[in-house]
């Protein structure tokens, strides 16, 4: 090796020691993964819902109600995920702030997976009297989650 090239690999060899190490420790944390059956990617019916729906119906899947310390939360985990619903209750706001969808296209999701039989709606009253939209997405049966989509896109 001629000398500039050696200068050269040591000047390189200088530079990258100085640089931090960088490991790859983020693991995959799978009490936050969304499980989906690969079953349900290949019925066809699931193909015929707009796109929108599909995208607003996972979002609310990422949003289950399991308990919490909201007085919101703790009403929802007592009337419903308590007596075996797996529910979520997000308000147009929030919606809008994770997809930037207006009011309009949200409600359209919304009818189409009302329609579809994908997810019930239930209205209770917020902590300021206002009505909240509950989100119905299946049943818990002990340590089993069966979803309405699953039901209509299996018939």
């Amino acid at each position: 090796m001629n000398d500039s090239l050696l200068q050269s690999k040591k000047i390189i060899d200088e530079y990258i020691k100085q640089q931090p190490v960088v490991k790859d420790t983020k693991k995959v944390d799978y009490e936050k993964c969304l499980w989906l059956p690969f079953g349900l990617l290949d019925r066809q019916r699931l193909y015929k819902i707009s796109t929108d729906a599909i995208v607003l119906y996972l979002y609310f899947r990422r949003h289950i109600i399991r308990g919490g310390m909201s007085p919101l939360y703790i009403k929802l985990t007592k009337k419903y995920f308590d007596n075996g619903w797996l529910v979520t209750a997000r308000a147009y706001s929030e919606i809008f702030k994770h997809t930037g969808w207006p009011n309009s296209k949200i409600k359209k999701a919304i009818k189409v997976l009302e329609q579809a039989g994908i997810i019930r709606i239930d209205k209770i009253r917020s902590s300021r009297g206002r009505p909240q939209n509950v989100f119905l997405l299946g049943r818990k049966d002990g340590g089993m989650e069966r979803y309405f989509i699953d039901e209509v896109l299996n018939d």
